[in-house]
């Protein structure tokens, strides 16, 4: 053989090359490859459902978001709507309160007249006694011309002070 080369160890390199060469495949490249697909997988899994939950995070914010609108838009409608009954009943109130302030005015009216009445007759009755009293006490102490006197200086000061009130 020129160059020292032995084909025959040449060819048994190449064998236990491909021994071990299919040994490590087998062993070590088949399972990293399958575990490393598998590991894809996964991921590709965890990252499609990510992105429908993200989906569905987005969609359900929106109806959410829109809900919200329209609640917003229901609770100011029940506030007007609230805000109309507290006004009719604040009026019904005042109403109701003109009504009774003006039963109770009739009412202490009505008694006034009543009092009135009562203390006019009274005052009515007390000067009635008072002037038997007076005519009384002038007719048994007095004289007749005296009487007539005083009479006539009565007369005289209530035309004067007549006089004196229209100036």
């Amino acid at each position: 053989m020129p160059l020292n080369i032995d084909w025959q160890q040449i060819l048994l390199h190449l064998f236990n090359f491909l021994i071990l060469f299919t040994g490590l495949y087998v062993l070590l490249y088949a399972p990293v490859k399958k575990f490393m697909k598998k590991r894809e997988d996964y991921y590709r899994e965890e990252a499609e459902t990510s992105a429908k939950l993200k989906q569905e995070a987005l969609e359900t914010k929106k109806e959410y978001d829109a809900k919200m609108a329209g609640i917003e838009a229901e609770i100011a409608e029940r506030r007007k709507a609230a805000a109309a009954e507290l006004d009719e009943m604040r009026v019904k109130r005042e109403e109701d309160a003109e009504k009774s302030a003006a039963k109770i005015i009739k009412k202490a009216e009505g008694e006034a007249e009543i009092r009135k009445a009562e203390i006019v007759g009274s005052a009515r009755t007390e000067i009635a006694e008072m002037l038997d009293e007076a005519a009384e006490h002038l007719f048994i102490n007095a004289e007749p011309g005296e009487l007539y006197d005083k009479f006539l200086d009565s007369a005289e000061r209530s035309l004067e002070d007549g006089r004196n009130n229209e100036n």
